[in-house]
């Protein structure tokens, strides 16, 4: 059952949006009303997501990007598979991207970094974050897809608590190259995750590495090229 807020999203207008965002940013998203909306785990409280039914999006989008190469808001899945300054607005203005993710049939989870030379914290910090906006968000009624990572590989538990099991689920492996120690640190992770979760399907974004589990994958282009390709023909 989907709770609800004292608002209804579909007739807050501009100035709206702004002022609940206002009000929960001055203690963050973090802030009680928020919290009350999504349940946790009990080992290390972290945000439980729930599992989405295999339905496999005919294209993704970052999201800031779906007006720029015009694609139709029903043929596109948004995802968050950008630097973190582009999903940051959604974890200081959350209410606004409940507003703005509610066009849409489905959406892929945030994917904060948690990256390999980063401090542990900063890691687990990101890791909760992804969780908690997921979680957030589906329960307002959007379809999210879990985009699970890992910080560690000696932690993958603690990383994959809270998301769910038997599920459509995203991963994206953009920025990993060609360097061997980036993808073999990618694909350990990868089976870690994949072990323990056990998905359904896995949609995939980024360059694949050898040693994926193609039979369940659907792997889509860098919708950034494509951009980029698009402007270049002007």
């Amino acid at each position: 059952m989907n709770r609800q807020l004292f608002f209804d999203f579909d007739f807050l207008d501009e100035n709206q949006v702004a002022n609940l965002d206002y009000r929960f940013s001055n203690q963050g998203p973090l802030h009680m009303v928020l919290n009350q909306f999504m349940d946790f785990t009990s080992k290390h409280e972290q945000p439980i997501v729930k599992p989405v039914p295999v339905d496999i999006p005919q294209s993704i989008c970052a999201l800031h990007r779906i007006n720029d190469i015009q694609i139709g808001d029903s043929d596109c899945c948004p995802h968050f598979f950008v630097d973190d300054n582009k999903i940051e607005p959604a974890w200081s203005r959350p209410i606004l991207y409940i507003k703005k993710l509610k066009r849409f049939n489905r959406s892929i989870s945030p994917n904060f970094s948690i990256f390999e030379n980063m401090v542990e914290e900063q890691k687990r910090w990101n890791s909760f974050r992804n969780k908690f906006l997921t979680a957030l968000w589906q329960s307002f009624g959007i379809n999210v897809i879990p985009a699970p990572s890992c910080g560690k590989i000696s932690d993958v538990e603690y990383y994959m608590e809270g998301w769910p099991k038997a599920s459509l689920i995203a991963i994206n492996s953009t920025g990993i190259g060609y360097d061997k120690h980036n993808r073999h640190l990618f694909l350990t992770t990868y089976n870690a995750m994949i072990d323990i979760l056990k998905p359904k399907h896995i949609l995939r974004y980024g360059p694949f590495v050898e040693g994926e589990k193609k039979e369940i994958s659907t792997y889509y282009s860098n919708d950034a090229k494509r951009k980029e390709a698009k402007d270049g023909r002007k």
